[in-house]
């Protein structure tokens, strides 16, 4: 896999604050010289960006957010992702359901 490749894997990862240390000074140096990787995240935000904007057709019922802040270990009423929209990961056995939680 070329340096490219590399980093069009990790648009995803740079764009939610998961990259660190050596790797996102690698992929921000990348992006300074790869115009075509730019556009690549350009597009990716633009995307990211317009789905966050659409918000939610449908509130989480109080027991449904009651049941997410158990399941996360946190106080019911807190906020469970940052307010602009993260996803929260839980690993279940094998599966791995990945929510968008809208507080």
């Amino acid at each position: 896999m070329n340096q490219r490749e590399v980093n069009i894997s990790r648009i995803d990862l740079y764009l939610d604050d998961e990259l660190a240390g050596g790797d996102l000074e690698a992929f921000n140096r990348h992006m300074r010289e790869c115009s075509s990787c730019r556009e690549e995240l350009i597009e990716r935000r633009r995307f990211l960006e317009r789905i966050r904007a659409a918000r939610p057709l449908y509130a989480a019922s109080p027991k449904l957010r009651a049941e997410v802040a158990a399941v996360l270990g946190e106080p019911v009423g807190s906020r469970t992702v940052p307010a602009r929209g993260r996803p929260v990961t839980r690993i279940m056995g094998k599966s791995r359901a990945l929510a968008w939680v809208a507080v």
